[in-house]
């Protein structure tokens, strides 16, 4: 039997509001909605732990369902779940060859079960029919980014919060931690969840370095180096992935004082820049020279060198080529 504790992440003993408070945080976490970037692999994924949220809820915010799970009434429980429902095949029909129903015609076609997914529970216990709009108002108002994406109008747009431009990788981060821990062979649920990572302190760092949230997430730098490791191991040949690996550790190195991880990181740039795809290449050279600036002691000429050439490749006007300026400019 599944334990739903463990699937709400819930001690034993838990009472019916601290599994409301659960079920709400995580299906927010992995709901599809919201995880934007994300492969179809992981929002599948996404949308099977919220099936499993559903029934853990149905169960354990019963009194009389919860006893009986408690119990081990396996019975009790098997019929109280969500089965799957006759989904109708809207298929055109044969010809009716000149008579009024064709043989074997039925009022109501359906697929066969093998074919059917399976269906939520319908059952909405009161709590959640009293939440289910308040969730609705808040899925949109994440799905907007805070309201930041509104259709054109003359109404000046809602200005999206710091905070939540800050958060906006926390729920990936969940679901494709989740998809390394559910398939560790999975180079790319790899590659995401590190990208996940890498993305939810570059954010950061880009908005507010040196600041303690900015502080308070520099490890994620190492996790995702270690993110991406896994998948080297899985495709040793990917370079963009080893130049994204060497650009975490080195950045990770610059924020804690680790000499040793900078320049293992930047050699592994290095190592790696010429054989990257000419899409990523200055992608990559923009990462290098962060990295060079950074350094102890900093290697501000390489790094204005490195921003120099990305500049030298890409069009004058591209954004990649104006923050490469910028930083020119900025590290004197």
């Amino acid at each position: 039997m599944v334990d739903y504790y463990a699937v709400l992440q819930v001690p034993r003993d838990a009472d019916t509001t601290a599994i409301d408070e659960a079920y709400t945080r995580l299906s927010q976490a992995y709901d599809p909605a919201v995880l934007a970037g994300v492969s179809d692999e992981l929002i599948a994924l996404a949308q099977k732990q919220l099936f499993a949220l559903n029934q853990a809820r149905t169960i354990l915010s019963d009194p009389t369902l919860r006893a009986a799970y408690d119990a081990g009434l396996t019975q009790v429980i098997a019929k109280a779940l969500p089965s799957a429902e006759p989904v109708l095949d809207f298929q055109p029909l044969p010809p009716a060859g000149a008579r009024e129903r064709i043989p074997g015609y039925v009022t109501e076609p359906v697929l066969t079960t093998s074919t059917v997914a399976p269906q939520p529970n319908r059952t909405m216990p009161l709590f959640f029919a009293i939440t289910l709009p308040l969730l609705i108002v808040l899925v949109a108002f994440v799905l907007t980014d805070g309201g930041k994406r509104v259709a054109p109008s003359n109404d000046t747009p809602p200005v999206e919060s710091v905070q939540s431009q800050l958060d906006q990788f926390e729920a990936a981060i969940a679901t494709t931690k989740l998809a390394t821990d559910t398939d560790p062979g999975n180079a790319t649920a790899w590659i995401e969840y590190g990208n996940m990572l890498y993305n939810s302190v570059q954010i950061v760092r880009e908005m507010q370095p040196n600041s303690p949230v900015y502080i308070d997430r520099i490890e994620r730098w190492q996790m995702a180096a270690v993110a991406y490791e896994k998948a080297m191991v899985l495709l040793p040949d990917n370079v963009v992935v080893a130049a994204d690996h060497g650009a975490a550790l080195c950045f990770y190195g610059n924020g804690v004082g680790d000499k040793k991880s900078s320049n293992a990181g930047l050699q592994q740039m290095r190592t790696v820049i010429d054989d990257v795809p000419a899409e990523e290449r200055s992608r990559v050279r923009m990462n290098m020279g962060y990295c060079l600036a950074q350094n102890t002691p900093p290697q501000i000429e390489d790094a204005r060198a490195v921003w120099q050439s990305v500049i030298d490749s890409e069009a004058k006007d591209s954004p990649i080529a104006i923050q490469a300026a910028k930083l020119i400019a900025q590290y004197r």
